[in-house]
């Protein structure tokens, strides 16, 4: 047995259950097979309690989108495929597809809770009939994390399988035109990290069948099935604060840096200065960005016993020996921007009620209520603006601020302003992290 600490972010979503049982083997479907006529006997959003995949072929177009109420990344993509579905609703059917549906405890109450938050958030009322309950094509299509995408023709030939960025406007227009596609296939690997080190993985059937007492890798790329988390290995046995391995899956390359050197977790993003000759890999643009694939790194360490901090010090010999870089604490003068208070900002002295963050992708209106300005600054640091905001408005008391639907570091400014805040640009001298080559 194995001790294992886990821990997952929300960028995919692990879609199996480690104790689920397994469903009577059928064959599974890929591209180029022929989806057989399924019944879908509890279907929502649609005009019948049931349903079957031929009724909705007289479009050009199906995909299938497996999701369930316990994956946010999933969820935050339903306002993007109802407004696909608007814009080509003659030819385009998404069918969003609840799956492992027993296993996730999901239903309609608990669905119709779900479209309920989302449509307060978002205003967006989402329309798409939905599958529930439907373990035919849980064994068709298999999966290790969602959102999982199915693309059917309207004869029942499977086309592609995808992760959810590649469900674009673009890519649907040349398929629905019968124009070639290049788009990247998701192909779930169904291996336990948890247990295993990655490099049985990479190396698969060239690998020894001995035991590695010491080894570490690391791998540029994409990893389907794996989902992006972090995890330390142990064995029963082994004091509780001693560690065996660690694995990181799919992750930005500035985390991998943030893990091993724990110093680098008190600065926000932008104040961590990158100097190096490949600053490019230090760029992050999201997981709803089809080059996020190329963009991930996974580690993969296996040593004998050691503590968590011992096992960060490895980690930083790594990076330091692959990637030639030091990291450094420095005080600089940098540009920033500064928030300052005037007389005017009384009027966005909180009313009361509850505390609210509205400034998420999908809410609309966006706004925050009730809300710590030094909470807002550290919102703006992290998400907005790519040169440090400082907090200079002295205010004690929470505020209540209306924000532009487009959340452009110009608009969050004349938002801020609006309020009866002064923005400027200026310098400070701030205390910073630099990654530099180590020459």
């Amino acid at each position: 047995m194995k001790k294992l600490i886990l821990f997952i972010t929300g960028m995919v979503c692990l879609a199996t259950c480690l104790h689920a049982q397994s469903p009577p083997e059928i064959k599974s479907l890929s591209i180029g097979d022929t989806v057989p006529d399924v019944v879908f006997n509890e279907v929502m959003n649609y005009p019948a309690k049931t349903a079957k995949l031929s009724d909705f072929q007289n479009k050009k177009l199906i995909i299938l989108d497996f999701w369930s109420t316990s994956c946010s990344a999933c969820i935050g993509y339903f306002p993007h495929m109802q407004s696909l579905s608007r814009q080509f609703k003659n030819d385009l059917q998404i069918i969003l597809v609840n799956g492992n549906t027993r296993i996730w405890h999901d239903n309609p109450p608990k669905i119709e809770r779900v479209l309920k938050n989302l449509k307060d958030r978002s205003g967006v009322t989402i329309r798409l009939p939905i599958v529930l309950n439907c373990e035919i094509l849980d064994q068709y299509f298999p999966r290790r994390t969602i959102p999982h995408e199915v693309w059917i023709s309207n004869n029942g030939v499977v086309l592609a399988i995808t992760g959810a960025e590649e469900v674009t406007a673009g890519n649907i227009k040349d398929i629905i035109e019968g124009k070639k596609v290049t788009m990247r296939m998701k192909k779930d690997v169904f291996f336990d990290i948890g247990h295993r080190q990655l490099s049985a993985l990479v190396y698969g059937a060239n690998s020894l069948s001995g035991q590695s007492i010491s080894s570490s890798l690391l791998y540029k790329g994409q990893i389907d099935g794996l989902g992006s988390r972090m995890g330390l290995r142990g064995s029963d046995g082994i004091a509780d604060t001693l560690y065996t391995g660690m694995y990181v899956t799919n992750m930005p390359f500035l985390y991998l840096y943030q893990l091993a050197y724990q110093n680098l977790m008190q600065f926000l993003p932008n104040r961590i200065i990158i100097e190096t000759r490949d600053s490019a890999d230090f760029r992050y643009n999201g997981y709803r960005d089809s080059s996020w694939y190329s963009q991930v790194y996974s580690y993969d360490i296996n040593v004998p016993p050691v503590s968590r901090q011992k096992m960060m010090e490895y980690m930083q010999r790594d990076l330091e020996r692959t990637f030639h870089t030091k990291v450094t604490d420095q005080k600089r003068r940098i540009k920033c921007w500064v928030l300052k208070s005037t007389p005017y900002a009384d009027k966005s002295i909180t009313k009361g009620g509850k505390t609210d963050y509205m400034m998420g992708r999908e809410d609309k209106p966006k706004y925050v209520r009730n809300f710590p300005v030094s909470e807002l600054v550290k919102e703006l640091n992290l998400n907005y603006f790519k040169i440090p905001v400082i907090d200079e408005t002295g205010l004690k008391k929470n505020v209540d601020i209306n924000m532009p639907d487009t959340l452009s570091p110009g608009n969050i400014i004349q938002a801020l302003e609006s309020a009866g805040f002064e923005v400027q640009e200026t310098w400070r001298t701030i205390n910073v992290a630099v990654i530099s080559d180590n020459k």
